[in-house]
């Protein structure tokens, strides 16, 4: 059985740099702070440590763990191995992510895969699941970042599509703050299967919007906190 992002008893979960350098000294100081971690898939286009090499680092240092799969460097077949990979490793969930156009990275020269986009990203790893001969043990929750650039702009068909993919949590982001933010999402409620899904706020957005002010610690790139 696919588990939920159910995340009860986790209230914050900090958002690590993609310099995998300074992993001991964060998990040193994560700890009295935070109840999980993320690990970023270099989805700014830098180069890094594999997501899954510096998730199976952090899981064995006894933290929960959720790892970011941008779909801009996957195709179908990285990405079933990426899910093979997260249920071998025991990560707690995945969040799918587009990750942005190598002409704004480092490196432009590089070509972006870009096989699938994140909401048939995720019907994939909804079917290579089912169709595993193990399907019924329990694997990680998949999750999906969005940006609202406005609250009107977040279309409730495009929400509608996320949701009947089989996502289990959504990650919404800002691109400015918005005092509606809040209605928005209540407004959105009535939509089908709304109810079975996990709702987190990336405080990247300004605390005034959510409510809630950051608490991290010095280096982590940012905080996501669960919309009640």
């Amino acid at each position: 059985m696919m588990a939920g992002a159910g995340s009860s008893a986790m209230r914050r979960v900090s958002v690590l740099p993609p310099d995998h350098r300074l992993d001991t000294l964060l998990m040193n100081g994560i700890r009295a702070g935070t109840a999980g971690v993320a690990i970023p898939d270099n989805a700014a286009g830098s180069p890094g440590l594999d997501a899954l090499v510096r998730t199976g680092d952090w899981i064995r240092a006894g933290f929960q763990t959720f790892m970011f799969i941008n779909c801009r460097d996957r195709n179908r077949i990285d990405l079933a191995s990426r899910w093979s990979g997260a249920r071998h490793i025991r990560v707690d969930g995945i969040i799918i992510e587009a990750g942005v156009h190598p002409r704004l990275g480092p490196i432009p020269e590089a070509r972006p895969v870009h096989d699938l986009d994140p909401v048939q990203a995720v019907r994939f790893l909804r079917m290579v699941h089912s169709s595993s001969p193990d399907a019924r043990e329990a694997s990680p929750w998949i999750g999906m970042r969005v940006t609202v650039q406005t609250t009107d702009a977040f279309e409730r068909v495009r929400l509608t599509r996320i949701i009947d993919a089989g996502t289990d949590m959504l990650l919404i982001s800002c691109a400015r703050p918005d005092p509606d933010l809040h209605r928005w999402i209540r407004h959105c409620r009535d939509i089908p299967g709304w109810d079975r899904l996990e709702l987190w706020l990336d405080l990247d957005t300004p605390g005034e919007i959510v409510g809630i002010e950051p608490v991290g610690v010095a280096g982590v790139a940012g905080v996501f906190v669960p919309f009640t």
